[in-house]
């Protein structure tokens, strides 16, 4: 039983250096997300990469599914 307990504890432990070292990488990101933009730029503007040029390594926002609005549709009742 003190066993179970023990491994209980290892394993709170873990989980618990686990999120920390998240929150950690999430704050790095975010300081260095500034810098890396500023970069990215920089090398488009140095080798005129377009938007077409960098297809494949964007991610494309699409608009919500609230913002799309449903076509009606004629039913087959409609056309009598």
């Amino acid at each position: 039983m003190a066993d179970a307990a023990a491994e209980q504890k290892v394993l709170d432990d873990l989980i618990a250096q686990q999120k920390d070292i998240n929150a950690k990488v999430e704050a790095q990101l975010k300081a260095t997300r500034e810098a890396a933009l500023a970069t990215v730029k920089s090398l488009c503007a140095t080798h005129s990469f377009t938007a077409t040029d960098l297809k494949g390594a964007l991610v494309v926002k699409r608009a919500s599914a609230a913002a799309k609005k449903a076509t009606p549709r004629k039913s087959a009742r409609a056309k009598k």
